[in-house]
């Protein structure tokens, strides 16, 4: 049976530690982003959005409108996943969730990427949304709040269902193993000690699909399990990803299920 609520990754707007201001007006002009979520708000009663920065609240208000947005938000049609960023660090500890203090002279969007939930809604809403009246930003400040889920999972959870299942994933799978392999200088792969990275140094994804980088690898892996990780969390919502997961996804379906007829089953291309 198909849930009531689905999660779409690919409505994640990713920041890369510049100006995500751009990142996100960049997203809000690509109209087709705006009929994806369309879309999916007349075949779903709730769309999940993951997001780190809410830069996705601005493309959301540009796209609808105030009183159409609200009208969405309160009907609890709209979810906003607050999610983790992931990082690959040196020195044995491999697949992190990590946080960074963001000191206040810093530039607002920076400071959004790392702020609690209420402060990462003002400042996008004070900054992106201004033309509002003071009343009617503060009610839709409440509004997103009231329709936000912190997906940040306590630890157990998040070495069993992201880490350690991101490594089972990956050397079930010959063609990511193999993608590895070329890139290690020695036949045993050893996935929380990749080359390349220092004892004091830690990669972020940069959301591209990089067969040849071992770190960017695991880490797509990773983001693509904390995702999964949080669907679940939001009430076993349906999930939609890159056609890049699918093939993960149905190893990972097999591994536990092994046969067609269960891989068919859990999944629609």
């Amino acid at each position: 049976m198909t849930s009531q609520t689905i999660l779409d990754s690919g409505l994640y707007v990713r920041g890369d530690f510049g100006d995500t201001g751009q990142l996100n007006a960049k997203f809000a002009a690509d109209l087709m982003n705006a009929g994806r979520v369309a879309s999916l708000l007349l075949l779903y009663d709730c769309l999940a959005i993951p997001t780190l920065d809410f830069g996705i609240v601005h493309a959301l208000h540009r796209w609808f409108g105030l009183p159409l947005l609200r009208e969405v938000l309160d009907s609890k049609s709209l979810k906003f996943v607050r999610r983790q960023i992931l990082g690959y660090a040196g020195n044995g500890l491999g697949i992190s969730a990590f946080k960074i203090l963001v000191p206040p002279d810093r530039p607002w969007w920076s400071r959004a990427m790392f702020a609690d939930i209420e402060s990462a809604v003002l400042m996008q809403v004070e900054n992106q949304c201004d033309r509002l009246p003071m009343t009617e930003r503060s009610a839709l400040v409440n509004a997103v709040i009231q329709n936000t889920v912190d997906c940040s999972p306590e630890n157990n959870l998040f070495m069993s269902h992201v880490v350690h299942e991101t490594y089972k994933d990956i050397l079930a799978s010959s063609e990511l193993t193999n993608s590895i392999r070329d890139c290690v200088p020695k036949s045993d792969i050893d996935l929380v000690r990749l080359p390349n990275i220092g004892p004091a140094q830690l990669r972020v994804s940069s959301g591209e699909h990089i067969p040849g980088d071992p770190a960017e690898i695991v880490l797509e892996v990773a983001e693509l399990n904390l995702d999964l990780l949080a669907a679940n969390e939001i009430g076993d919502a349906d999930f939609v990803s890159s056609q890049d997961a699918y093939s993960i996804l149905r190893g990972k379906i097999n591994r536990c299920i092994p046969g067609t007829y269960a891989v068919d089953g859990f999944m629609k291309p």
